[in-house]
C-alpha cells in the first residue's frame, strides 16, 4: 500500500491529517428505537490490509454526502475524518477508537488492483474469552459454537487455499 497511508491499528485519536484505505465489509442504518425508529446515521465495518477492523459511522447530517457511495465489498481511501473512542455500549472491533466520518471527510472508490485487502473477515474466539465477555456489553459475537472439525480444499496444481468447510455445532446435544 502507499506508504503515505496508515494502517487502522496505527491510527492516532482526534481530526489528524490520517489517510486510510479499507473495504466495506458491511453496513447498516442506526436507528433509535426511543424515538420511533428515528434515523441517526449508518455504522459500518471496516478491514484493512492487515486485516484489521474498524467500527465507523456516518451521522444523518452528513449521510446525504456520503450514502450514495456506500457498497458493501467496495475498497475506499478516506482522509479527514475524525478518530473517536468507541461506543462502549456495543463494540464491534478489538480497538477501543472508531471512525467518524464528518462534513470535511473525503472518500473515495479504488480499484480492486490497489492493494490487497480481504472480502470477509472470521473471529473466532475461546470459550475461556467468551466466558470473560459476559455480562459486560463490549461486544456482539454473531455466532457462538464450537468447532468440530475443518476440511481444507487446495488447488491441485498450486496448493494455494481455495476455500474451507468449518463444521460448527451451535449448541450442546
Amino acid at each position: 500500500m502507499n506508504s503515505s497511508f496508515v494502517s487502522f491499528a496505527d491510527l492516532k485519536a482526534g481530526r489528524l491529517d490520517q489517510q486510510i484505505v479499507g473495504r466495506i465489509l458491511c453496513f447498516w442504518p442506526a436507528r433509535n428505537v426511543k424515538k420511533g425508529g428515528q434515523l441517526m446515521g449508518v455504522y459500518f465495518l471496516l478491514i484493512d490490509e492487515k486485516s484489521t477492523l474498524k467500527q465507523s459511522s456516518i451521522y444523518v447530517t452528513h449521510l446525504p454526502k456520503f450514502e450514495h457511495a456506500l457498497r458493501d465489498g467496495a475498497m475506499y481511501r478516506i482522509s479527514a475524518f475524525d478518530v473517536t473512542r468507541s461506543n462502549t455500549r456495543f463494540k464491534l472491533s478489538d480497538f477501543h477508537f472508531s471512525i467518524r466520518f464528518t462534513a470535511a471527510t473525503l472518500f473515495e472508490e479504488v480499484e480492486e488492483s490497489f492493494c490487497v485487502i480481504p472480502k470477509e473477515f472470521f473471529r473466532l474466539r475461546t470459550h475461556e474469552e467468551l466466558v470473560l465477555l459476559a455480562n459486560t456489553n463490549t461486544e456482539l459475537p454473531d455466532v457462538m459454537g464450537e468447532v468440530v472439525s475443518t476440511k481444507a480444499y487446495r488447488n491441485g496444481m498450486s496448493q494455494t487455499l481455495e476455500r474451507m468447510l468449518v463444521h460448527l455445532r451451535l449448541q450442546s446435544i
